[in-house]
């Protein structure tokens, strides 16, 4: 096993060196750095199996440094070392999943514990990897193993062509080795039977049928391709553009996207990708990257979306959104003060300015509703809320470290902030109707079927009974409540320019298009494209 030990104290260094019996532990290359940003680069390079690393350092806290080493080796065991004790390093250490937290002056026999414990971690990781090696040993005879493998390999920096090359002869004869190459990368969030009023959930492995129907397809518009597998949720497929270097047909790559498009939209819930053009099989690492880039703003938006060239930002032109303190003190302000559905209607709003801005890091966006609802832990605690006794901030954690999608944080909130304010109004009494009316519109507004009669039998009233309190309690009508409500979600569905009326209607609960036009105009005196136009004129100015 290899270790990265990073200290910007050189005696520090030098003496855990010595002290420890590293060839007891396993552990048979030891590499040191002097600060996070050496750690970094060094780990590049050492590729470590455990790093131990002191939390405050010049240039490159420790806390960053772990941040990026785990993007690139997300197995690897990360072990904290600070004389602080500074209880939001401490959070920082859990975000990133730390092994331990070791306390200086290191005490060596306690030192020693937990790296025998992280070696043991990475032991057992090892030997489950070197069974699925085993395995994949196994099933490699086959040919669409092989093929598999071959597309995987594509995607990292060839650094052996020959053996690439012996084993395309095998497998894929027809693939040029000089033509052009574009790889798509396809997620699956989940199918179209599934109710549109949950968030999309990542399903079991369809590739193999999936990856069958592509690569026929596209054999069928007469394109070579390889495709490969990745990680359970994704798809990755590399495919040949021919051998005219000088050019790309017009709109070929429009067609050939919107073909794939059609594709997945028959059966599934699903973000796709796109890379670059890049020339040679040994380029297609190229392209690949470009769509994991583009990839990663699945997080923030619905399926069936598609991420297509992007305009190259500077990092530090980037637009990312801010999360400040002012933000978690109206979320408090709303549980203590406020009622679920001005609550529900601040993380929306959250919500809607995020998917505006995406590239603000996931982490950052996790971290904001992972203290939203340490937040409402600590309300539920005052409050002597007996429903919120047995959930931990460690569960907490698990729940939003665990989410695919902002979708899925935005739910955990909803339902989270649902047995509060369930709980809160009992101490009064039953919640009002008109709470759980609107709760009940905010998950099934995109049904067509929502309706007064649908409600009612839902909450187990009558519709009459149902229409006088509610309208009482609102001083609105519950069919102007629900219109009204779905005009709002319209309104932020319009500022994707991508969006066709069509859908923005059937995404809202009315499949009749003209309906949806006619509502809305009605509620904001305006059409939705005139209301989009307007939109964009006044971001113009």
């Amino acid at each position: 096993m290899k270790l990265l030990l990073v200290d910007d104290e050189e005696y520090a260094r030098e003496g855990l060196v010595a002290r420890i019996d590293w060839d007891s532990l396993g552990i048979t290359e030891i590499m040191t750095a002097r600060n996070g940003i050496d750690g970094l680069k060094k780990a590049g390079d050492f590729e470590p199996d455990i790093v131990v690393t002191d939390v405050r350092m010049p240039k490159m806290d420790g806390i960053q440094m772990a941040f990026r080493i785990r993007q690139l080796y997300p197995e690897c065991s990360i072990l904290f070392m600070s004389g602080y004790s500074d209880k939001e390093y401490l959070k920082a250490a859990i975000s990133v999943s730390a092994v331990s937290y070791v306390e200086k002056p290191i005490n060596i026999e306690e030192m020693r514990k937990e790296l025998q414990n992280a070696c043991q971690i990475q032991e057992e990781r090892m030997a489950a990897a070197r069974r699925k090696e085993d395995l994949d040993g196994k099933l490699s005879a086959g040919l669409e193993a092989l093929k598999n493998q071959i597309a995987l390999n594509l995607t990292r920096k060839i650094r052996n062509m020959a053996e690439v090359e012996e084993k395309r002869k095998i497998a894929c004869p027809n693939l040029p080795v000089d033509a052009d190459y574009r790889t798509f990368l396809i997620q699956l969030a989940g199918r179209l039977q599934e109710d549109k009023g949950n968030p999309p959930e990542r399903i079991e492995n369809p590739w193999f049928q999936l990856a069958s129907i592509l690569t026929e397809g596209l054999h069928g518009r007469g394109l070579d391709c390889i495709a490969g597998y990745k990680d359970e949720h994704y798809l990755v497929i590399h495919v040949c553009l021919g051998t005219d270097h000088s050019r790309e047909v017009a709109g070929s790559t429009d067609r050939l996207t919107a073909w794939f498009e059609h594709i997945l939209s028959s059966d599934y819930r699903y973000y796709l990708a796109v890379g670059s053009r890049v020339s040679g099989l040994s380029g297609i690492y190229e392209s690949y990257h470009d769509a994991v880039v583009r990839m990663q703003q699945s997080f923030f938006f619905p399926p069936d979306k598609t991420f297509g060239d992007l305009i190259a930002v500077s990092p530090e032109k980037k637009v990312v959104f801010r999360f400040g303190d002012e933000d978690l003190k109206e979320f408090q302000e709303k549980l203590f003060y406020g009622n679920f559905e001005e609550a529900v209607a601040f993380i929306g709003d959250v919500v809607s300015k995020i998917r505006e801005k995406p590239e603000t890091l996931v982490f950052h966006v996790k971290e904001f509703f992972y203290r939203c609802m340490l937040r409402m832990l600590d309300a539920a605690s005052r409050r002597r809320i007996l429903a919120f006794e047995t959930v931990t901030e460690s569960m907490v954690h698990d729940q939003i470290w665990d989410a695919g999608y902002l979708s899925e944080l935005e739910t955990y909130l909803i339902d989270s902030l649902q047995l509060y304010f369930e709980n809160v109004s009992e101490e009064n009494g039953k919640p009002a109707v008109s709470d759980e009316v609107k709760y009940y519109v905010s998950r099934h507004y995109g049904e067509m079927d929502l309706s007064l009669a649908s409600i009612a039998d839902k909450l187990k009233l009558t519709s009459s009974y149902l229409c006088i309190v509610f309208k009482k309690e609102c001083q609105v009508t519950l069919t102007q409540y629900i219109m009204e409500y779905r005009v709002a979600r319209a309104k932020e569905l319009l500022a994707d320019e991508t969006m066709k009326i069509k859908d923005i209607a059937f995404l809202t609960g009315y499949q009749n298009s003209n309906y949806f036009i006619k509502v809305f105009k009605k509620i904001e005196g305006v059409t939705p494209l005139e209301y989009r136009s307007k939109k964009e004129e006044k971001g113009r100015i």
